[in-house]
């Protein structure tokens, strides 16, 4: 289990904390997400004024990264999508974050709701 606000992520494990992993450099007060790529070990905490934290190695020695991304500072929902990407939706619709390069691409304009299936993105 997490609970996380912009600057920290507390992880627990059988409704005990294990650890805490400080992001200093992610803004305070811009919306934010928190998505998991649990086949390898990662979390990304994404803030809406365009900053990504990379969290590797969660469950061993967190090790992070930041990456900027263009993004629009509104509010959004995010998930895994696989084959190196995270989805984002929200006001503008379904974009997509490529953790590979850290470009944005815009995907659907009225898509308001998606969902990570292991065929892909249900939206």
């Amino acid at each position: 289990m997490l609970i996380f606000d912009p600057t920290s992520i507390d992880v627990y494990h059988d409704g005990n904390q294990d650890f805490a992993i400080d992001l200093p450099e992610m803004p305070k007060s811009a919306p934010f997400a928190v998505v998991a790529d649990v086949a390898r070990d990662r979390l990304f905490a994404i803030s809406s004024a365009g900053l990504v934290a990379e969290i590797d190695h969660v469950a061993k020695t967190p090790s992070i990264s930041y990456h900027s991304v263009d993004l629009n500072g509104q509010p959004f929902n995010a998930t895994w999508a696989g084959y190196g990407k995270i989805a984002l939706w929200g006001e503008d619709g379904l974009g997509m974050i490529d953790t590979r390069s850290w470009t944005t691409q815009a995907v659907a304009p009225n898509v308001t709701g998606a969902v990570a299936t292991p065929l892909g993105l249900a939206a």
